[in-house]
């Protein structure tokens, strides 16, 4: 059996690849030969079920994109001939404006055939890891430019105006702290010290304390929440639930009555939501 050629064009995405084969004739039929997933895998058994004997030699190509050289490297461990073209240089048609990922890989193996298509330079991994390198250092210089110029635009808009000629000097920074900085304590350095764990606790105690005022206003009404249902809502401000509720039963009654306000009547004259009206008008003037 003589050589037969085929042409494959493949439109690579990041979850699927959809390829198109042209016949090696120049009136050769050009049809859909799949889709699969990205896998390097999946092609291999693709391109094998395209080839179906060895005879048949194989012209791949697909455009350049951000899924980078890694098929066009596995092709050539295998002995296909790979070519990754330049996406602006593809011939185009005027007026073809529909636009399918099975139009773009049939059109793709029909120029391939044709030749018409322009071929990038595709990297080794040395040179690829080089321009990775250069364009971190070069993200990172950017990063590292904008940031002043980000944090001078946010001190002019509240009003710092530094008019010495040079900045990001000690004397530039200097002033920017003492700008933004909050104002010292009379304490003087014995307050400067970090916070000890006793006052971080107090800190806790003191924004739990005014969540649970703020969210249980100060009224009788709290008094109609049952224990369980005093604790049922206590549960995510002292973290305990299920069985750890029995042993820390007399700390959630002293947390009930320092953070519900109004709810320190005694268990055996707590009120149901369920209680008739008359008993719970009588409660409240109580």
């Amino acid at each position: 059996m003589s050589k037969t050629e085929l042409y494959i064009g493949l439109d690579v995405h990041k979850e699927t690849i959809t390829a198109a084969v042209a016949e090696g004739a120049r009136t050769g039929e050009v049809r859909k030969a799949g889709t699969i997933t990205n896998d390097l895998q999946c092609l291999e058994k693709l391109l094998r079920r395209i080839r179906e004997d060895r005879e048949r030699r194989l012209h791949v190509c697909y455009e350049a994109g951000p899924c980078g050289f890694v098929i066009a490297r596995r092709l050539e461990q295998l002995g296909i001939a790979c070519t990754v073209i330049a996406p602006s240089l593809i011939p185009k048609k005027a007026g073809d404006r529909i636009k399918t990922d099975r139009r773009d890989a049939e059109n793709l193996a029909r120029l391939l055939r044709a030749g018409d298509l322009s071929p990038v330079y595709v990297p080794d991994a040395t040179d690829e890891a080089i321009g990775d390198l250069c364009r971190a250092r070069t993200d990172a210089v950017d990063d590292r430019t904008r940031a002043p110029h980000r944090l001078k635009a946010f001190l002019l808009r509240h009003g710092f105006r530094y008019t010495a000629k040079s900045t990001w000097t000690p004397a530039h920074m200097g002033r920017a702290r003492a700008r933004s900085s909050p104002p010292a304590s009379p304490g003087g350095s014995r307050n400067a010290r970090p916070r000890s764990r006793c006052t971080a606790r107090g800190d806790i105690r003191g924004r739990k304390r005014s969540l649970a005022s703020s969210r249980f206003p100060r009224s009788k009404e709290c008094r109609f929440f049952s224990p369980s249902g005093r604790r049922r809502i206590l549960e995510p401000i002292t973290g305990t639930s299920g069985p750890a509720r029995k042993s820390t039963t007399r700390s959630s009654r002293e947390l009930e009555r320092r953070w519900i306000p109004g709810c320190s009547t005694p268990r055996s004259t707590v009120r149901m939501p369920s209680c008739s009206r008359s008993r719970r008008n009588s409660s409240l003037t109580n």
